[in-house]
């Protein structure tokens, strides 16, 4: 899936969601758990993979 279409599902920016892979900003809880969702996987996992990345 795409960043642009990940931000539409979780209602942001394909910008924001490249910010938060990249942990230049960190999500809100609730962006976290509609993120993780879309992703398929627990909140947890999406930020330890973005932690990994920097």
């Amino acid at each position: 899936m795409g960043l642009g279409v990940l931000g539409q599902r979780c209602g942001v920016s394909s910008g924001t969601i490249r910010r938060w892979e990249l942990t230049q900003v960190l999500p809100s809880p609730i962006a976290l758990v509609v993120w993780a969702q879309q992703l398929g996987c627990r909140p947890a996992l999406v930020l330890d993979k973005a932690r990994r990345r920097t």
